[in-house]
């Protein structure tokens, strides 16, 4: 005659609990591991306790919390705790949680991500250069990146009035140390003729090893205001120094050349750009522009472009729009830029504003992301009432923006930015 409690562990009814208070458990059992949280990445700060839910089904369908007894290991030290319920947040990071129970095992992935600290504040100070070089004029647009010989170079617009028109012209800057720089003089000047494609000036730009040949190629964006819009065309080099510009136009607007009077929308592009690499060989850019639909829509998104040689780009899709943000990042978003906090771990800082409020202001945003596809809007990162943040451009823990205060000139600015 079987005892009652070894009946009960058989699969029937009421007491199947009791079944677990040995070693083991009873057959068809299955142990769960949970987030309490939905969002792809956990925005949490350091020392933070995280619980997730370890759970286990029996097989008569009954459920237990495993918590108290399970054994809890994590693989990369993103976390560190031995329990479901006491999970305490290191770095940012992606960890597997590995937990057993009674001969059971499961897993979680936990993807974390701590908060941006600016060092010098809301605002940033003002970067310490020698001269913008050449006449007064207002700085716009910066880039940033470290050249072959490991020197921080800072490119910007200057523009000034050419008879009666804006004229900006591609200049650069060099730091030894990422704190002063100097003026390294001209490296792009816009088209003679307003009504040109690279008429009114050149702006945000990016560099990469050249695909097909030794050297470097700089993407850059250029444009006319009178008549073709802004659009990505390309250059290249030897030295890092001298540019050639190459034929044809590599992310296009839907204008034509020249232009006509087909009404057609001119989708702005080159607002920003990040190009990284893919596993299977392609580029990939994430860039500042209009989103190529119809009726085209006056304002600024975060959009893929993907190509095989960095000269023909072919649209992917929108990445992260004004649709994500909140109600002061809704009137544009634009200039991304992207630093790999760890392994399969993303933080993008962009620009937003809300420009259809008549009192709307710039301010600088962050994002976090898992694929650099789809971005977790973490909140405003910069800014503060009465002055302007526009554009970002980092480099390891610096990163350069335009600062436009009330009564005061717009100047580029600096900040530290510290991701642990």
């Amino acid at each position: 005659m079987s005892h009652p409690r070894i009946a009960r562990c058989l699969g029937f009814l009421v007491l199947a609990a009791a079944c677990v208070e040995g070693g083991t458990a009873p057959p068809g059992s299955v142990l769960r591991v949970e987030t309490p949280w939905t969002e792809p990445v956990r925005l949490a700060a350091a020392g933070e306790v995280l619980a997730l839910g370890c759970t286990v089904r029996l097989g008569n369908g009954e459920t237990l919390d495993a918590g108290g007894g399970a054994t809890v290991r994590t693989r990369t030290g993103v976390l560190r705790g031995s329990t479901c319920g006491s999970l305490a947040v290191r770095r940012s990071g992606i960890d597997t949680v590995d937990v057993r129970w009674r001969g059971l095992s499961a897993r979680a992935v936990v993807a974390v991500a701590l908060p941006t600290t600016v060092v010098e504040g809301p605002v940033g100070t003002w970067l310490d250069l020698d001269s913008l070089g050449g006449p007064p004029g207002d700085p716009w647009a910066p880039s940033v990146r470290r050249n072959s010989a490991g020197k921080m170079e800072v490119y910007y617009t200057v523009y000034r009035s050419e008879g009666g028109s804006g004229k900006g012209t591609l200049q650069r800057l060099v730091s030894d140390d990422g704190v002063r720089f100097r003026q390294d003089g001209v490296v792009l000047r816009p088209d003679a003729e307003d009504c040109a494609p690279r008429g009114t000036g050149i702006e945000n730009v990016v560099v990469v090893p050249r695909a097909e040949a030794p050297g470097w190629r700089m993407l850059f964006a250029a444009g006319s205001n009178l008549c073709f819009g802004w659009q990505v065309f390309s250059a290249v080099s030897s030295d890092e120094r001298t540019w050639t510009v190459e034929p044809g136009v590599r992310v296009d607007n839907g204008g034509a050349l020249p232009p006509t009077s087909s009404g057609n929308p001119y989708w702005g592009q080159g607002e920003g750009m990040v190009l990284d690499r893919l596993p299977d060989g392609e580029w990939r850019m994430i860039q500042g522009g209009f989103e190529p639909v119809t009726p085209g829509e006056f304002r600024f998104q975060i959009t893929e472009w993907r190509s095989a040689d960095q000269l023909a780009w072919r649209y992917v899709g929108p990445v992260l729009t004004t649709r994500d943000m909140p109600p002061t990042g809704r009137g544009s978003v634009y200039s991304p830029t992207i630093r790999e906090l760890a392994p399969g771990l993303f933080r993008m800082l962009f620009t937003g504003d809300h420009r259809d409020d008549p009192a709307w202001r710039s301010r600088m945003f962050s994002a976090v992301s898992l694929d650099r596809r789809h971005w977790q809007v973490e909140g405003e990162l910069m800014g503060a009432e009465g002055t302007d943040i526009f554009y970002a451009a980092l480099l390891d823990e610096r990163v350069v923006f335009i600062r436009r205060a009330a009564g005061l000139p717009t100047r580029l600015g600096i900040a530290t930015v510290r991701m642990p």
